[in-house]
């Protein structure tokens, strides 16, 4: 009888182990797919359309130019513009889930730009607020705002891309 009792002990924790296992496997495959979505929704080209400022509302992009270039699931592309000021950054990105921040989260990889002594590291990431086929809205880094009394506050720059056909 302690042989029978034994076996079942033994059947009952594989299958419990299995059953966990099967768990986590499910759980990684499903977070890779939203990934795997979101990139596949991604890739094309993005151009700057609008912002949030820090005193309120959403406003048409005026003088400046982003152009966010997608090529596939890991290549991308960055061009940025104003005026007579311009840079273009090539590299590649990696899409993140941070359960803490509950929003998934871009990060670029630039390769290094070197002109003659000096090496160009651009910082670059961005999480992801809403996606949809036409539009990317995104937060970008927290900056201090002054205000008018000449204190200052916290405020997360808001993008608004649109898909450039």
């Amino acid at each position: 009888m302690r042989t029978n009792c034994a076996k079942r002990r033994t059947i009952n924790l594989s299958r419990g182990y299995f059953l966990l296992g099967l768990t986590c496997v499910l759980l990684l495959f499903s977070c890779l797919t939203k990934s795997t979505n979101i990139q596949n929704k991604l890739i094309g080209t993005w151009v700057l359309d609008s912002e949030l400022y820090p005193r309120g509302g959403i406003h048409k992009v005026s003088g400046e130019t982003r152009i966010i270039k997608f090529l596939d699931k890991s290549s991308y592309t960055y061009e940025w513009w104003q005026e007579d000021l311009t840079n273009k950054y090539y590299g590649n990105y990696f899409i993140l889930q941070n359960p803490n921040r509950k929003l998934y989260t871009i990060a670029f990889v630039p390769d290094l730009q070197i002109f003659e002594t000096d090496t160009n590291r651009e910082y670059m990431n961005f999480d992801i607020i809403s996606l949809t086929d036409s539009s990317l809205e995104t937060f970008e880094e927290s900056k201090n705002v002054k205000n008018s009394d000449g204190s200052y506050s916290r405020f997360n720059g808001r993008y608004i891309y649109k898909r450039h056909r």
